[in-house]
């Protein structure tokens, strides 16, 4: 009798962070994918405004399947995760989320039930650099490198939306704070009509 043996399952390291900025509502997140002959690095800067700093760890989670899918059928996968927020686990546990989780989970969701299993674990999160033993473990290892490429593009995002806020003005919303026109009279008249003219032909600005 021919016996056949059945396909296991490959396992997959997936470690998973977010960084988030409430006061410019600015995500980034970043994954490290390591798996048989298989590691990538992925980072990204969330595109659309995001209110909570849990939706930028469950987006990780949710991208970083997306990023392992053009390298491995997801069905044929056991995914270990490792992130450092114990509230994206407990959300994915339980199940019971508030209203604007939703979207996320909708979408993290299906892409958990294709895999062949996964496990959520927890890990204390900026712990790399202790000096205990238990710290120097490879998962803090990538995680560590996930929290700093995520925190180091959240930096540089901000950085382009406040130079955007200060250099990004069309000629009609410059506006000088002291002018002169061609006669030596000083005005503080608006842009519209005359003023906007004698604006463009003005003799000096102190």
């Amino acid at each position: 009798m021919l016996k056949t043996s059945m396909p296991t399952s490959e396992r997959i390291i997936i470690s998973t962070d977010g960084s988030y900025s409430e006061t410019h509502k600015i995500g980034t997140w970043a994954c490290w994918i390591t798996g048989d002959n298989l590691h990538v690095k992925a980072v990204h800067r969330i595109k659309q405004p995001i209110d909570d700093s849990n939706i930028c760890e469950l987006m990780a989670m949710a991208n970083a399947l997306t990023v392992l899918r053009h390298y491995r059928k997801l069905e044929d996968c056991f995914v270990i995760f490792y992130t450092d927020s114990f509230s994206a686990i407990r959300f994915l546990r339980k199940g019971t989320v508030k209203q604007y989780y939703l979207p996320v989970i909708a979408f993290l969701k299906p892409q958990l039930d294709q895999l062949k299993g996964y496990r959520l674990i927890h890990l204390k999160g900026h712990a790399y650099n202790r000096y205990d033993r238990e710290y120097s473990k490879t998962k803090y290892r990538i995680n560590h490198w996930a929290d700093k490429a995520a925190y180091k593009l959240l930096q540089s995002s901000i950085k382009e939306v406040e130079h955007g806020k200060n250099k990004t003005f069309t000629r009609n919303q410059r506006k000088p704070s002291r002018s002169y026109d061609r006669k030596g009279h000083r005005y503080f008249g608006s842009r519209r009509g005359q003023d906007y003219k004698r604006a463009r032909h003005k003799v000096k600005t102190v």
